[in-house]
C-alpha cells in the first residue's frame, strides 16, 4: 500500500504519493559451503532501491582469507569472490546503503555464514 503526503510548493498544495513502500533489500544465499583452495563466487542482488546504491560493505565479522567483496554499482549487485585459503566457519554481516535524493536514503543488512571445508 502506498503512502501519501501533502507538501506545499510556492504556495500550492501538492499531494505526493509513494507507490509501494519498498526499501532497499539484499537478496543472496544466507549459508554457503565452500572448499579451501577452490575458486568461489557468491552473488548478491540489491533490489527495490528507490535511489542510487552508494555502497556495500562487510559491516561485522570477516570474510575467509582469500575472499573479497566487490560492488558492481551499474548492475545493482555485488559478489564475494576469490579462493578461500583457510578452513573454518565465518559469520559476516553485509550492509548496503543508498543515497538520499528525492527519497530518503535506505540501508539494508543481512547475515551470511560461509563454511570452508579442507
Amino acid at each position: 500500500m502506498g503512502a501519501f503526503r501533502v507538501a506545499r510548493l510556492f504556495g500550492a498544495s501538492l499531494l505526493l504519493a509513494s507507490v509501494g513502500c519498498a526499501s532497499l533489500e539484499i537478496r543472496m544465499p544466507r549459508h554457503v559451503a565452500l572448499r579451501a583452495g577452490e575458486p568461489a563466487e557468491i552473488v548478491g542482488i540489491l533490489a527495490d532501491a528507490r535511489t542510487p546504491v552508494g555502497g556495500v560493505d562487510v559491516a561485522e565479522g570477516g570474510l575467509p582469507p582469500g575472499l573479497a567483496l566487490e560492488f558492481v554499482r551499474e548492475a545493482h549487485e555485488f559478489a564475494v569472490r576469490g579462493v578461500p585459503s583457510e578452513a573454518g566457519r565465518y559469520e559476516v554481516t553485509i550492509s548496503a546503503w543508498s543515497y538520499g535524493t528525492n527519497f530518503p536514503g535506505d540501508t539494508a543488512t543481512t547475515r551470511l555464514v560461509i563454511e570452508v571445508a579442507e
